[in-house]
């Protein structure tokens, strides 16, 4: 065997090796990017203790709800004055 025909051997048992190593990268890759995405579900819709989407909905909606209650408030007591703005002003025409 000539030193041309062992660097040609070199060459295709190092291009073996790097095709299944890369192969064996990517699969290993995709397995592992697949059972993260199964997960997902786990960690985005469901209660975690506040970093998934369930958990920020229900303080989007705690707060909310705060909110509507405090307006509700708000326009019961607009709606006194002015009834009681009314009031004063027909008292005092006649």
């Amino acid at each position: 065997m000539t030193l041309n025909d062992a660097a040609s051997w070199a060459q295709i048992l190092w291009f073996g090796a790097v095709t299944i190593g890369t192969t064996y990268g990517g699969f290993k890759l995709w397995f592992k990017f697949t059972a993260k995405l199964d997960n997902l579900e786990k960690y985005t819709y469901k209660e975690n203790g506040g970093s998934s989407l369930k958990d920020a909905l229900n303080r989007l909606e705690k707060g909310l709800a705060e909110n509507t209650k405090l307006t509700n408030k708000a326009f019961s007591a607009i709606a006194k004055l002015e009834g009681k703005l009314e009031n004063h002003i027909e008292e005092g025409g006649k």
